[in-house]
């Protein structure tokens, strides 16, 4: 079937932000699907939260929203853009249920958007435990014994009366086993089964029988419309069932199943996603009992998963490609191979290598963390590694990892004894692997005592001991070990390919036999300067390759570079053309074979030609591959390879080859940013007419999809590894800037072997490093800095601490995201935390700096060594010593004087051109008693790249490529200097996955703690943070409770951000010493125990009460898990109570509380439409009977967002002040037509006083020619029809010298019935003449304890009136939000505080909703009248004078209709710049 026909606007939902459970993988299938979409021709719509990603890349979407990934924001954004589809698998999770709410509310039947991917009855039976457990049995498919709970009361007695501990406890619709866990006792089982219900969004958990032993097996399989299934990949963990698949070692495909176990479990795969009728990719995860055939299925997955990116990068097959081509239509027969060109996508990948995955875990982050791994996961990324064999694909991944490992040998296990090990070996940790292999070693447990222990396959330990006996002969060699008759054991030339083919590096090899490997690493041989841009490496490398032929000819062992060899999924069946390649050690080199056949083509100058069968870019369309089926006549198919017609270097002669390190595995303090930036270099140097190759061992990314260069090496970022590579591919120059600390950190082994590095020199990157170099660097110029001192040991450490003084701070230099960073107040801080900093193993010095609390800045800027581009200067929220990763950041900075700027912009400035800086470099700044401080430079990208370059429109990273290529920045369009600062606000938000961490304290400092961003964009930093914070996740409450408890030196600070969430109605809860502090100026607060001073009730069961909505915490010192504090603010996290540990950022989301922005009225803003410069906005400021309103006609200029508008422009403060704005427009059913919206942005349905001043703007100003319709301007009165969203209303316009001064509104029949207003209140018989037969009037309501009689009616928007004696002195302030919210309105309501003064006069205040208390309210007036009229205290048909705040409103009710008259008036014309 071709592509739908139905389908041209896919709207893409993205993953949101890198969190524990839902990493880059997702933007990888993201950008997959955008791409995909776009090569069909078809209008793209992105949303996604998050701001480093490539899939939010201005070039990926037609359309991109950066926005919070809640329902109201894609609602809006449907309305706005009119998609007609939604692609609902690619989001991950978080997409998933997104797809899930607005497909299950009606909002896409409604608004006719279809849902593509997987239907919702699909998602159900995979995601609903029940459903897919009935499914799973009607097909008869195995399921592990379990029941699907909805109380714990349930889920505690089916574990006790049916399957008994252990038990696996799942929740439904939530990601990386969040809430879910093994609980072995019946603590555990209470703690855990509590936690699902409550991470659930369904409230719903899978009680299983705990099966942990078996083995786990995952297919990930691919289907289309007709029904057509195949599997695409097998995996299979390390670890048994028990273990998250996200924290095992995965190895693909699998190896230890017999042919009989493979197909049964392929079948059952088939059989699975026929079954849910799943479109596209699906994940099927089985648990299989080693001991006997029997099988159980755990989950299905119903889109793109975690473990898709790993099985389209371990066989070339992109599932999220082909899954999108699925989506919008076609067959498998009709998708192109993406491997071989030449055949359709129905294939299954055969492949003759060994994938292994490892995991990356943050645990050298957190080193109190618990370490146990269970069904949560806990790991943040992950690399991969492919290999001949399983040993050397398994040291691959182990040195790759950056876990400071070069081998399966971990340091601190070697000074452990026997017993400590074997302990070790029982625990299920991500370090059990290493010890696994040190008992082996050690010969304390055999193969069969692990396996007992472990469950692990004697297939893998088997594997593992090959690499014992290998280390076994180097143990013998270092010894000189007789071995055989012919004498002592030797590294030859044999032994050491042997080792090499096991996967040991030259490194290892050298120091486990204590013998010289001559060229060791691949370290070239040169004499002076024979490499360098433009002359590049060949000459070099052939010249140092002689010396080692030579070396080995007289029997040294030399080294052997590795050769490489080309994924090739089709069992050699048709030639893989991907140029896709994993290193070995065999005699044949298909990348330099790749290479010469390529080179020898583009050497004749000519284009290159395409392979037979390969796609080629014709005039109008795009074919597909001989094999494949065309659509019909003129239309397009499924693209085999869109990167073919690029302008790169195969359609024109290439200027050679330039490599690009990636960033490596994912972990906090380097994300995604950092593949973006990779990304961004290579698509620059293509551009450019380079060929690029990339390098790295990410799976997830897209860096490693097989496109994105024109060469991809899935290698670690080792230096023997990457000079692997260099050697075949011999560039002109390689590039580290952009891949983070990973790449960085080789710069100076690169350069030593002669290889060029582009841009930024080795020598000057260490010199930003290098503390006593950039600190001569920083006096040179008359920079200030904290002052410092450099140390290496403990002693050290302390006398320079009573040198600098306390507090200071601790970091390691060579740092990323400031692990190991600490601030030390006393010398026992010192102690402890250079203990867990020179356990690392560093190298190089520690530095210590005097503490600095002031404000932080950021710059990034870009230099071509002559002239410097900032493209703009970011502003921390939070004070220094909260790592810049884990600071809300906000750009443009809004605290800068124009002296401080200048002088930011003038050392920025110098410090890049001293530096040497080619490219890109980051600078910090501390602003301390108005004076300007440096804290440190990173010469290359930096993690707020993504988003300055997305917010600004400023290409960073193709300006950065440019310069380092020698373009001149005056040259690129971009100019020079700070770059103008646009007409938005960005504010980036962290993200943390605190609760998948046990133990880990949330307490912010100098180390990074954070694993994704957000990103909010609008035109006030207000109403960016808000949109910042609601995307992080905070569900902004504007009532509740809020617990404080801060350190000593932080108790000055809280009465000013206490006054705010007092004045808000919340209620304040404090320890002892903090609730003191409050009730001196005069706020009530309840005392709270702290948890040593009563255990049966303290600050742990105050959280547990359900009474507290946000919790602040400050310590002098944390990390502890035995500390009060840090077991509160975990009981918080834990309970989902956002926690803030900076007074700084407690205060924003304070202001942002206290801000009437909303999810309903921020502003939408597509990045790729942003405005250049602010609008100017004419309006009226108009005036009815105390209300103030801002009139602005939308036929002159265009309003997109009223909402937000209103709640900027209605505020006395900072905007121009009034009770609401009022657009107006022409009507083709009345004269005009007019929308109102309140200060809190939402829109009401009337407003009486409204009507009355635009009804005298449009007439006094003869708008429309309104004036000139009336027969005689001389006439005392004219008439006006108004449309409204509640009907069409008729004015009177009374007039005073040919202008009107007042008006009489036609309100309408009110509206009575319960369900019109809502409300839960009961209606009763009236059986009053003219009056409704049934109404809500004076019913019992109870509002604070007080019981009111309210009476309910409807005149345009809905009121509550009650009768109360004196008016004024009711707190309304207090009492109306109770109202406004009160649970028997669901919709709200407005309410009126009426005291009646006479048969024909009453007296009112009103709260409306939205906007508070106002002087008047028109329709509030009515309603009171109304309801004096129900109770009896007026008569039908008669005025009755209603006194309000702002004046007299004259109300007439009739029965049938209510009139409204008062007075308005204009006040003045006036522009304003928003």
């Amino acid at each position: 079937m071709p592509l739908n026909k139905d389908i041209h606007k896919v709207m893409v939902i993205g993953s949101g932000p890198i969190i524990i459970g839902q990493a880059a993988e997702f933007d990888y299938a993201g950008s997959q699907a955008c791409k995909a979409l776009k090569e069909q021709g078809l209008e793209v719509v992105l949303v996604n939260s998050n701001p480093a990603t490539l899939m939010t890349d201005h070039a990926m979407a037609d359309h991109i929203y950066i926005e919070p990934l809640i329902p109201e924001t894609i609602e809006r954004i449907i309305e706005k853009e009119k998609p007609d589809s939604i692609l609902s698998s690619l989001g991950g999770q978080t997409g998933l249920n997104l797809c899930m709410q607005l497909a299950k509310s009606g909002f896409l039947k409604e608004h006719g958007v279809k849902l593509l991917g997987a239907k919702p009855e699909t998602i159900d039976k995979a995601e609903d435990r029940q459903m897919f457990k009935d499914t799973m049995e009607s097909i008869g498919e195995p399921c592990i014994p379990s029941k699907v709970v909805t109380t714990y009361e349930d889920a505690l007695d089916f574990a006790k009366n049916g399957i008994g501990l252990p038990a696996i406890i799942r929740p439904a619709f939530t990601l990386g086993g969040t809430g879910g866990g093994i609980a072995k006792t019946w603590e555990e089982f209470d703690e855990i089964a509590h936690n699902g219900l409550h991470r659930s969004p369904i409230h719903q958990i899978l009680v299983e029988k705990c099966i942990s032993g078996w083995k786990e097996i995952e297919f990930e399989v691919v289907r289309d419309h007709s029904g057509n299934v195949l599997t695409v990949c097998s995996m299979e963990n390390f670890d048994p069932v028990g273990v998250h698949t996200g924290d095992s070692i995965v190895i693909a495909p699998a190896v230890t199943l017999s042919d009989k176990e493979y197909q049964m479990l392929r079948s059952a795969s088939l059989n699975i996603i026929s079954s849910l009728g799943m479109e596209g990719g699906c994940n099927c995860q089985f648990a299989l009992n080693p001991e006997t055939f029997e099988y159980a299925v755990i989950e299905v997955n119903p889109r793109v998963s975690r473990s898709s990116a790993l099985a389209s990068k371990a066989t070339g097959y992109p599932i999220a490609k082909v899954a999108t081509l699925i989506a919008i239509g076609y067959n498998l027969d009709e998708i192109p191979n993406f491997v071989t060109k030449k055949t359709a996508a129905c294939f299954e990948p055969v492949l003759d290598y060994v994938v292994v995955k490892m995991p990356k875990f943050p645990f050298d982050k957190f080193v109190y963390a618990a370490r146990k791994l269970g069904t949560q996961m806990k790991a943040t990324g992950e690399v991969m590694a492919i290999g001949r064999t399983f040993e050397e694909a398994m040291m691959k991944a182990a040195r790759g990892a950056e876990i400071g490992v070069t081998s399966l040998n971990l340091e601190i296990l070697k000074g452990e004894s026997d017993e400590q090990i074997i302990a070790r070996v029982n625990q299920c940790t991500d370090q059990r692997i290493f010890a696994i292999f040190e008992a082996l070693k050690r010969g304390i447990m055999t193969v069969e005592d692990i396996h007992n222990v472990t469950m692990v396959d004697e297939w893998f330990l088997n594997k593992l001991l090959n690499l014992v006996d290998m280390e076994d002969m180097f143990e013998m060699i270092r010894e000189g070990a007789e071995i055989s008759e012919e004498g002592k054991a030797e590294l030859t030339q044999e032994v050491y390919l042997a080792a090499k083919k096991l996967g040991y590096p030259d490194k290892v090899i050298e120091k486990m036999t204590g013998k010289t490997i001559e060229g060791s690493s691949g370290v070239i041989e040169h004499v002076g300067s024979t490499t360098g841009f433009g002359v590049g490496t060949a000459k070099t490398i052939e010249e140092n390759n002689a010396k080692l032929d030579k070396a080995r000819a007289e029997g040294k062992v030399a080294h052997i570079s590795a050769t490489f060899k080309m994924v090739d999924t089709c069992a050699g069946e048709f030639a893989a053309e991907t140029p896709y390649f994993y290193a070995g050690y065999d005699k044949e080199n298909e990348a330099e074979i790749f290479l010469n056949e390529l080179h020898g083509v583009v050497s004749t100058g000519g284009i290159l030609s395409l392979s037979k069968g390969s796609t080629t870019a014709d005039a109008g369309s795009t074919t597909a591959d001989a094999g494949s089926t065309t659509a019909d006549a003129g239309s397009t198919t499924a693209d085999a390879d869109s990167t073919t017609a690029d302008a790169d270097s195969t359609s024109k002669k290439s200027k050679g080859t330039i490599v690009v390190l990636g960033s490596g595995p994912i972990r906090i303090g380097q994300g995604i940013e950092f593949d973006y930036a990779s990304v961004q270099c290579v698509w620059s140097l293509k551009k450019l007419g380079y060929e690029v190759a990339i390098v790295n061992n990410n799976p997830e990314t897209v860096s490693t999809d097989f496109d994105t260069a024109d060469r991809l090496y899935f290698e670690p970022l080792t230096p023997e590894d990457v000079m692997g590579v260099i050697n075949t591919e011999k560039p002109l120059a390689v590039v580290v800037a952009f891949g983070g600390g990973t790449a960085i950190k080789l710069a100076n082994f690169l350069s030593d072997q002669g290889i060029p590095i582009l841009g930024t020199s080795a020598d000057a990157i260490d010199l930003a490093e290098d503390r006593e170099r950039f600190e001569e660097l920083c006096e040179k110029l008359q920079i200030k800095r904290p002052r410092g001192l450099t140390v290496m040991n403990v002693e050290e450490a302390l006398n320079a601490t009573k040198d600098l003084g306390y507090p200071v701070l601790l970091r390691p230099s060579y740092v990323l995201g400031g692990q190991n960073m600490i601030v030390a107040f006393n010398d026992d801080d010192v102690k402890e935390y250079m203990k867990i900093i020179l356990a690392q193993g560093i190298t190089n010095p520690v530095l210590i700096d005097q503490y600095m609390m002031g404000t932080e800045l950021e710059v990034d800027c870009i230099c071509d060594g002559k002239d410097v581009l900032i493209p703009g200067i970011m502003e921390h929220i939070e004070r220094t010593g909260i790592h810049s990763g884990d600071s809300i950041a906000v750009y443009p900075s809004w605290n800068l004087n124009d002296v401080l700027r200048e002088k930011i912009i003038a050392q920025s400035t110098d410090l890049a051109l001293k530096l040497g800086t080619k490219g890109l470099v980051n600078i910090q700044y501390l602003i301390f008693n108005n004076d300007l401080y440096i804290i440190e430079v990173n010469p290359r990208s930096s993690r707020t790249v993504p988003y300055i370059s997305k917010v600004t429109g400023v290409p960073m990273v193709e300006l950065a490529t440019r310069a380092m290529l020698g373009e001149n920045l005056k040259d690129m369009g971009f100019g020079t200097g700070l770059y103008r600062v646009p007409p938005y606000f960005a504010v980036k938000v962290p993200v943390f996955s605190f609760e998948k961490l046990m133990d880990v304290d949330t307490h912010l400092g100098p180390e990074m703690k954070s694993t994704g961003e957000v990103l909010g964009i609008a035109a006030t930093m207000e109403e960016a943070l808000f949109k910042g914070l609601i995307g992080a996740g905070y569900t902004m409450k504007r009532s509740g409770g809020v617990l404080f408890s801060v350190r000593k030196t932080d108790r000055y600070e809280i009465p000013e951000l206490a006054r705010k969430f007092y004045d808000m109605g919340f209620k304040l809860y404090a320890t002892e010493g903090n609730a003191k502090t409050l009730q001196d100026f005069g706020m009530e607060v309840q005392v709270v125990n702290k948890i040593h001073e009563n255990p049966d009730d303290n600050l742990l069961t105050l959280l547990d009460s359900g009474k507290i909505d946000y919790v602040i915490s400050t310590s002098a010192k944390g990390r502890n898990p035995a500390a009060d504090s840090v077991k509160m603010r975990r009981h918080a996290v834990e309970r989902d109570i956002p926690c803030l540990t900076a007074i700084d950022t407690a205060n924003a989301l304070a202001n942002c509380l206290m801000s009437h922005y909303s999810a309903e009225n921020v502003e939408l803003i597509d990045i790729n439409q942003l405005r250049t410069e602010k609008e100017t906005i004419k309006f009226a400021k108009m005036q009815s009977t105390g209300n103030d309103f801002i009139v602005i006609n939308t036929d002159e200029q265009e309003i997109n967002n009223p909402g937000g508008l209103a709640v900027r422009l209605c505020n006395r403060r900072s905007g121009i002040g009034a009770d609401s704005i009022v657009l107006f427009a022409k009507s083709d059913k009345a004269d005009a037509k007019v929308r109102f919206f309140n200060l809190d942005g939402s829109e009401g349905m009337m407003a009486g006083n409204a009507l009355r001043a635009v009804s005298k703007y449009i007439y006094d100003n003869n708008v429309y020619g309104i004036a000139d319709k009336n027969e005689s301007k001389s006439e005392p009165t004219a008439t006006m029809k108004i449309e409204t969203k509640s009907g069409v209303k008729t004015l009177t316009l009374y007039k005073l010298d040919g202008k009107v001064s007042s008006v009489t509104v036609d309100m309408g029949k009110p509206e009575f019935a319960a369900e019109k207003l809502p409300t839960t209140l009961e209606e009763v018989a009236l059986n009053m003449e003219g009056l409704p037969e049934k109404a809500i009037v004076n019913q019992p309501l109870t509002v604070d304890g007080i019981n009111y009689g309210a009476t309910c009616v409807s005149v345009g928007n809905p009121h509550c009136v009650v009768f109360c004696g004196f008016v004024d002195k009711v707190d309304v302030k207090k009492i109306g939000p109770m109202f406004e919210n009160n649970e028997e309105f669901p919709d709200r309501t407005n309410t009126e505080f009426v005291r009646v003064v006479g048969p024909n006069e009453l007296k009112m205040r009103t709260w409306e909703r939205g906007n508070g208390e106002t002087p008047a309210c028109g329709t509030g007036a009515c309603a009171a009248v109304i309801a004096a009229v129900l109770n009896g205290y007026c008569k039908l048909n008669e005025n009755v004078t209603v006194n309000v705040r702002g004046g007299k409103l004259i109300v007439k009710y009739t029965g049938d209709t209510v009139y409204l008259t008062g007075t308005t008036e204009f006040l003045y014309d006036g522009k304003v710049v928003i």
